[in-house]
């Protein structure tokens, strides 16, 4: 069996795993989400984000009102594979305008939108498939106003593996002061990444924050994507608990006071 060979079938077993076993019914990457009729794709929403920005809850606002519906279809390690096999694309990683294509039949609107949610490592993915000089964007940067509440988040997720509250909790989280810090630094550095991309290619975009965007969804989505929803629906998601974070949150500022010789007795 040759490199090329065995690299699509460990993607076919990876695919089945993860659509059998870590896919939960409502994550819009099951195949129920796919769009019948093969619109003509005339725009795309991107949306570029760190993990627990947000995002989430922004795509799947867009999904109820139908508007589009983004997700990260250009995660390599687990989504690629999946819709990758669904829609019979072999050998993705060499052959991602062919996936591309897949994703405009399947995943665009009858209002002809697109939508794409992107993290910082994804977008090289994005860029190989030929999709951003294709078609019209409208792009939004999701972030947070608080990156350590964010990264306490991200490493909640992380060990429990509950991504979103649908998922079921696997493991206890534990609360890890280093682990904690390098995630605030990766969010960081992320965000600047995406900056930085923005800036490079000259791409016009507008940013949301998330402890803004709870408080007047509708408003926020329909500014910044220049349309109207008549009727607006919101989402069904859940909004995972509180307490463990907040515990962790108290403790990392504790330690982060005096890791810097700030502590106050």
């Amino acid at each position: 069996m040759n490199t090329n060979t065995m690299k699509y079938h460990l993607t076919k077993i990876k695919s089945r795993f993860f659509k059998k076993r870590m896919i939960p019914e409502d994550d819009l990457i099951n195949e129920k989400f796919d769009v019948e009729g093969n619109h003509e794709t005339k725009e795309i929403i991107l949306i570029l984000s760190t993990p627990r920005s947000g995002s989430t809850l922004f795509c799947d606002l867009l999904r109820v009102n139908r508007i589009a519906i983004p997700h990260e279809y250009f995660q390599p390690h687990k989504f690629i594979p999946i819709l990758a096999t669904r829609w019979g694309v072999n050998q993705p990683e060499d052959n991602l305008e062919e996936y591309g294509d897949h994703l405009l039949k399947n995943r665009t609107l009858s209002n002809c939108i697109l939508g794409c949610n992107l993290h910082a490592t994804h977008i090289k993915y994005y860029l190989k498939s030929g999709l951003l000089n294709r078609f019209p964007h409208k792009i939004v940067h999701v972030s947070r106003e608080s990156v350590e509440k964010q990264a306490i988040s991200y490493e909640v997720a992380h060990q429990s593996k509950q991504w979103t509250s649908s998922d079921e909790e696997q493991l206890n989280a534990e609360y890890n002061f280093n682990s904690i810090k390098k995630r605030m630094y990766q969010i960081t550095e992320d965000n600047l990444a995406i900056e930085a991309f923005l800036k490079n290619k000259k791409l016009p975009y507008s940013k949301v924050i998330y402890e803004g965007f709870i408080e007047n969804k509708q408003r926020i989505i329909e500014n910044t994507l220049d349309i109207k929803i008549d009727d607006f629906k919101e989402s069904k998601m859940k909004k995972q608990s509180i307490n463990q974070k907040a515990e962790f949150l108290k403790k990392f500022r504790r330690d982060l006071l005096t890791q810097n010789g700030l502590s106050v007795k």
